[in-house]
């Protein structure tokens, strides 16, 4: 067997496997069973079948990427150790962000890779998944459709689920692509998946995509990661109004609902952990330790809800403004990749996705497609 026909039957299992993969994860995910881990053994397989091939295609969008996490968590775990804050919760939560990272930059480093065949095989894997566990919902559409907008208020829907992140990713993806058949399906299922953040945040994508079609400014990346350290100044002042009570008395006018209540207990649970680890705030109390604090103190609650909140209390104030500059900067390499970082973002501030490996997996691969398509382009024209 010729070279070439290995590397293409090897990407082409390679593909099949993380098919498999993702959807048993996602599946089991849905069922909180502890099968959901097994999109962890994603990387080293993928690094298995790669010693199969010759030569291995390097995204420096994803190096860059690699590099900046790897600074950040070396920082952490000296200041960690200084202190004597450093737990067995930093390595756990080192590899949360580095595995679906390593496991992207392994994936598309085979050669004959189809980057957009696979984020359409991985989409599929997901809406199967969402159809098994959803099924006897799904069974009455028009019954299940009929509470949808009560549950604006009161923030509960029998189909709710984790799948809204990576489903508004592909939404986003497939209509920048103008593939409006995926894009409608993918946006039925985000809908279905009901979370209030990541539909704000994917209303805001695409008006911003909308518009900048609209005007056809020239992709400057310096002043659009200008824009984006505006924003996230604009939610970290919102997140600051919100914790000291700003928007309690708006919210229970407009919704009859406390802001404890609204915000699913996030009101409380950041002051608590503002008021704790203050002292700690510029240099960070050491990754992993809002977890540790939660899962001691609460019965029922171990995660924080806020990327933003996260990063700043446990890598420090110093840390985040340099992931903040540079992952903007790396990230927003091209026009179509601002629309996928800026959801990303609006979901930093009141979510966990920055250690949810299945959303990750897909942001970065997006960010990849279009980081090729865009290089591509610049090679056509320059020839």
């Amino acid at each position: 067997m010729s070279q070439i026909k290995r590397g293409i039957y090897i990407e082409q299992l390679v593909t099949i496997v993380l098919f498999a993969l993702l959807f048993l994860s996602a599946l089991f995910t849905s069922y909180e069973s502890p099968l959901r881990y097994l999109k962890y053994i994603l990387f080293p397989l993928l690094t298995f079948f790669l010693f199969f091939i010759k030569r291995m295609n390097v995204s420096k969008l994803l190096l860059r990427n690699i590099l900046l996490y790897i600074g950040l968590l070396a920082f952490n775990l000296i200041i960690s150790t200084v202190s004597g804050k450093l737990s067995f919760r930093f390595i756990e939560e080192s590899l949360l962000i580095m595995l679906p990272l390593l496991s992207v930059f392994i994936f598309v480093g085979f050669k004959n890779l189809n980057v957009g065949s696979a984020i359409t095989t991985i989409f599929y894997s997901y809406v199967l998944a969402f159809f098994i566990f959803n099924f006897k919902f799904l069974i009455n559409i028009p019954k299940l459709l009929s509470s949808f907008i009560t549950a604006l208020r009161l923030s509960y829907f029998p189909t709710e689920s984790w799948m809204a992140f990576p489903f508004g990713v592909f939404t986003l993806y497939f209509l920048i692509e103008k593939n409006y058949k995926n894009s409608m399906i993918a946006g039925f299922f985000f809908l279905l998946s009901f979370k209030r953040i990541s539909m704000f945040a994917f209303i805001i994508a695409i008006s911003i995509y909308l518009l900048s079609k609209f005007l056809n400014n020239r992709f400057n990346r310096n002043k659009v990661v200008g824009y984006f350290i505006v924003l996230n100044a604009v939610l970290l002042t919102t997140l600051y109004f919100f914790i000291n009570g700003f928007f309690t008395r708006v919210i229970y006018k407009l919704t009859g609902i406390s802001i404890n209540h609204f915000s699913q207990g996030r009101f409380q649970i950041y002051n608590d952990v503002i008021n704790h680890f203050s002292d700690r705030i510029w240099l960070g109390a050491s990754l992993g330790f809002t977890h540790l604090y939660l899962d001691n103190k609460y019965e029922d609650i171990s995660y924080l809800h806020s990327d933003i909140l996260k990063i700043i209390i446990e890598l420090g104030i110093v840390s985040f403004l340099i992931w903040l500059l540079y992952f903007m900067y790396i990230n927003l390499s091209n026009k179509k990749a601002v629309p996928i970082v800026l959801f990303i973002n609006i979901l930093f501030l009141s979510d966990n996705v920055f250690i949810y490996f299945d959303t990750l997996f897909v942001f970065y691969l997006v960010l990849v497609k279009f980081d090729k398509d865009e290089q591509i382009q610049k090679n056509s024209i320059e020839k």
